[in-house]
């Protein structure tokens, strides 16, 4: 069945009364102008699809890897106990990575008035707290309500602190076991033993 003047397309009907010759020559100028029309270029219709789908999914940014240092006017004093009970929210918060969670436990940090100085065993662990300075910087400031705080580290001493060092690799562990006993490195050379 065939509808006098549809032609797939709803139209308004307009109010005003023209005549069929008119009518058809508008009709006839509409289809002229839409073939002469250019086709928009096929990056258009890649850049439309994109939009579509950001409309549908959530668009995720990334961030830069450079972080910037938190502006904080407070000036609270704090103490050792502090700044202990900081580390431990910050890995608490943030789960760290094992390296970074035992160089942040394993000593006592020093505090001097607002400068804080974190001992490490070795240059691993160093250059992992390193990455790390500026959001763990922060994140001191903020829990320790000072913004005028400095963070640094430095490789941990042996013979000028109280502290005991803690044996992490199998190279620490077995000098160890050589000043407690020497006979350790007989036993290693007779059975063929490497260190890991």
């Amino acid at each position: 069945m065939k509808i006098e003047g549809f032609q797939g397309k709803y139209q308004p009907t307009t109010t005003s009364h023209t005549s069929p010759e008119n009518n058809s020559k508008i009709e006839h100028e509409k289809r002229l102008s839409e073939k002469n029309r250019p086709r928009p270029d096929e990056s258009f219709k890649i850049k439309d699809a994109f939009r579509q789908i950001n409309q549908t999914q959530p668009v995720v940014k990334l961030q830069k890897n450079v972080e910037q240092r938190l502006q904080l006017k407070e000036r609270t004093l704090f103490d050792e106990a502090k700044v202990i009970h900081a580390l431990e929210r910050y890995i608490q918060e943030h789960s760290p990575e094992p390296t970074v969670r035992i160089a942040l436990t394993t000593h006592r940090p020093e505090v001097q008035e607002e400068q804080i100085v974190l001992a490490v065993d070795n240059q691993l662990q160093w250059d992992k707290l390193d990455a790390l300075k500026m959001h763990l910087q922060n994140s001191l400031m903020k829990y320790l309500n000072n913004g005028y705080l400095q963070l640094s580290f430095k490789l941990f001493d042996v013979q000028n602190s109280q502290e005991e060092k803690k044996l992490f690799t199998a190279g620490e562990k077995f000098q160890h076991f050589l000043e407690i006993n020497p006979v350790v490195a007989d036993l290693k050379n007779i059975f063929g033993l490497e260190l890991e």
